[in-house]
């Protein structure tokens, strides 16, 4: 891998590689090159840059370290003996995907085919040698900022699942253009249902509500898709697989397009049915 700066990049590095600094929050990144002249001196570069950077000379000696996680981007050189850089990637790939890892190749100028390659095995941008690390920068920045947005959501959703769980309530998402349905395997197993068990589609639930709750529910999921409130919810009674039946609240609310329409409508499943029962007014219609 050659690195390309303005009089001073092809020079002999004067002093020995700086020892890696302690993680700066910028990001973690391992450069992988067989040459050591171009890896320590790439790596100062990135040091002075910001960067916490690791070291690997070999394809296998870049998979252990990647194995031990922590990293944020590896920037892996193409042409290297015995396991190839592509060959590296590939491997990586299997349990590293993008969301957790980003890999910049270094390909030489000719090497187009190595390009297509390395994109088609996951690889998520490339610089040509001889390095211009501005340039390399630019792209790295680009890569860790998709790479923190990527994480980020990943958090939220993390987050938002350990909330339901906690809540021990039922999901649900309605994609009302095309009718899709999905229904979590929590909101299945309420009912008394394994995940596969039950459909994912609208009438698997209109089908096990109480006839006498039929119409305010679809009243009200109605009045919502109108725009007329600003979310759904609505208490009604389900038939579980025993017969019985459960109190249940959902609540909802719609995602519409640029023109007000809705798009999708998505919302959770309570079980109340131990408020309900303490409730004299609605205790005998449980039955």
């Amino acid at each position: 891998m050659t690195v390309s700066e303005p009089n001073t990049l092809h020079a002999p590095p004067a002093a020995p590689p700086q020892p890696v600094p302690p993680d700066t929050g910028k990001g973690r990144v391992l450069v992988v090159d067989d040459d050591e002249t171009n890896r320590d001196l790439l790596s100062r570069r990135l040091i002075r840059a910001g960067y916490t950077v690791e070291l690997a000379d070999s394809g296998p000696a870049a998979l252990a370290r990647i194995a031990g996680g922590g990293l944020d981007l590896v920037l892996l050189d193409v042409q290297m003996p015995g396991m190839s850089g592509l060959e590296a990637l590939a491997e990586l790939r299997l349990t590293q995907p993008s969301a957790q890892l980003a890999v910049i190749m270094a390909t030489a100028k000719a090497q187009s085919e190595d390009v297509v390659e390395a994109l088609d095995l996951g690889a998520d941008d490339y610089v040509t040698k001889p390095i211009d690390l501005p340039v390399l920068l630019a792209r790295m920045r680009t890569q860790l900022a998709r790479l923190s947005a990527e994480r980020r959501v990943r958090d939220r959703e993390e987050q938002f699942a350990l909330a339901v769980r906690g809540a021990n309530d039922g999901l649900w998402d309605w994609k009302v253009r095309s009718g899709d349905v999905y229904f979590s395997p929590r909101w299945k197993e309420m009912l008394g249902y394994a995940d596969e068990e039950l459909e994912n589609r609208m009438d698997a639930w209109y089908e096990r509500m109480h006839p006498d709750d039929r119409p305010r529910v679809w009243q009200e999921l109605h009045a919502h898709l109108r725009g007329d409130t600003t979310h759904f919810e609505s208490e009604h009674r389900l038939m579980t697989r025993s017969g019985h039946y459960l109190w249940v609240r959902s609540r909802a609310a719609a995602v519409r397009n640029a023109l007000g329409e809705p798009e999708r409508v998505a919302g959770s499943l309570t079980d109340i049915t131990s408020t309900k029962a303490a409730d004299p007014l609605t205790r005998l219609a449980n039955r």
